[in-house]
């Protein structure tokens, strides 16, 4: 069950943006997601930029159960939660204040994977697995290249 009124009040209780202990708390009960990414800047660095766009590709079912937040090292804010998230390299990518890929963009099942492991709610796993199903039928299989001796 997502409760946006829920987490407008607390994020204005804190000043307009919720503190990393806030949004754990949030997750621990089970409103949404939490999903950070800890970059340095995605408009400079190509996998700082893939691991927001990895993000950013999930369907919009799922973007609704999760809490999206992208954290610059480049902001006094963005270092504070590097440190909170125990941060090594970059990019960081995680879920629900467990950090889950480290310095490597996850693939689509690898993502859906950790989101399914982090779901608190029935409702978030299936839609979850929902739209992992539908992702899956989109995509046919490519076939593998013919060898040498039968090319054309």
């Amino acid at each position: 069950m997502v409760v946006p009124a829920a987490n407008e009040q607390l994020g204005a209780a804190c000043g307009g943006s919720m503190s990393i202990k806030v949004r754990q708390a949030i997750a621990m009960k089970g409103y949404k997601i939490s999903v950070d990414v800890l970059t340095c800047d995605p408009n400079h660095y190509v996998r700082c930029a893939n691991m927001v766009a990895a993000v950013g590709a999930l369907p919009p079912a799922v973007q609704d159960i999760i809490e999206r937040r992208e954290w610059s090292l480049r902001t006094a804010e963005g270092y504070r939660a590097f440190k909170a998230f125990g941060g090594r390299v970059l990019p960081t990518l995680c879920v629900n204040g467990k950090k889950c890929f480290e310095n490597q963009v996850p693939h689509l099942d690898a993502l859906y994977a950790a989101l399914l492991q982090a779901a608190r709610t029935e409702e978030q796993r299936m839609v979850l697995v929902e739209s992992w199903a539908e992702a899956n039928q989109e995509y046919e299989p490519v076939a593998p290249p013919l060898p040498r001796a039968l090319r054309p």
